[in-house]
């Protein structure tokens, strides 16, 4: 999926509004700057946390990043 598909559906699963979608947007563009991940693989990591129930605050204060940082130390793929 391309990334704006990807957080338009972060964007429902998770209800946040349109101001804290910017800042996730942003958090999945820079976190796809400074890892080994893409921005499209880190809102398809943010989608996955989303679906589980994680809220938007819990993923901006450190989840994805975990979740990244985590999947690159075990060379774990990301998403599904």
């Amino acid at each position: 999926a391309t990334f704006s598909l990807t957080m338009g559906q972060v964007a429902a699963a998770t209800a946040a509004p349109a101001e804290q979608m910017k800042s996730l947007g942003d958090l999945a563009i820079k976190l796809g700057a400074d890892t080994s991940f893409s921005a499209g693989e880190a809102a398809d990591a943010m989608l996955e946390l989303a679906k589980a129930g994680l809220s938007p605050a819990t993923i901006e204060s450190g989840a994805l990043s975990a979740t990244l940082t985590q999947a690159a130390a075990s060379g774990d793929s990301l998403g599904e």
